[in-house]
């Protein structure tokens, strides 16, 4: 399982080549930089919310990366990765449940035909995938650019994201275990592969 913030690790701290002038320098721009937008990103991260706990598809990391896009300001990008997200989710899906589906809302309509996703998590997924998937994907020459309009856009997917991953892997905590909602959305796919050939046997 993977919780919802990423630890730094070493690797990123690497030895440079900057002598100690440029180095404390760099150090200052980037914490005058930080600061000045600090305000903003807490106002941000204060009106979006994230899964505490999750399970750990090939997915998940950038999942998590969505929100903090979003607190960082970083609009394009989280909505791109948003609507990517959001087509691995919908693939998933189908892959757990045998739904059989072409393009991404194609899917997520079978799987609420088959009663798989409810009327409202469908929306969630039209929501992230909108009008706009193949402008931002291909950075078409017609993208948005203001940064307000890009903001709602960004804020609006991430929690539509969050409705959908809340729902589908939504769970309870007792005697300190986690008892998933829907335990075959955290499986991982080799358990999910040796539980099929069991039910075949």
């Amino acid at each position: 399982m993977v919780v919802s913030q990423l630890v730094v690790g070493q690797h990123d701290l690497r030895e440079n080549s900057m002598g100690d002038q440029d180095f404390e320098f760099l150090e200052q721009q980037l914490r005058a930089a930080f600061e000045a937008q600090l305000p903003y990103q807490i106002a941000r991260a204060a009106r979006t919310k994230a899964l505490e706990i999750r399970p750990a598809h090939y997915f998940s990391r950038a999942a998590i990366e969505c929100k903090d896009m979003f607190v960082a300001g970083h609009y394009v990008g989280c909505i791109s990765l948003c609507q990517s997200v959001a087509e691995a989710l919908a693939r998933f899906l189908c892959t757990v449940k045998g739904v059989r589906g072409n393009a991404v809302l194609d899917k997520v309509a079978k799987l609420k035909k088959h009663g798989v996703i409810t009327p409202e998590i469908r929306e969630a997924f039209r929501t992230i995938y909108a009008h706009d998937r193949n402008i931002f994907h291909h950075l078409d020459e017609n993208i948005e650019t203001d940064n307000s309009t890009l903001g709602a856009r960004a804020e609006q997917c991430v929690t539509a994201l969050y409705q959908i991953e809340s729902e589908l892997f939504a769970y309870c905590l007792h005697d300190g275990k986690i008892v998933p909602k829907h335990p075959e959305f955290w499986l991982a796919k080799q358990t999910r592969l040796q539980s099929t050939r069991s039910d075949g046997l």
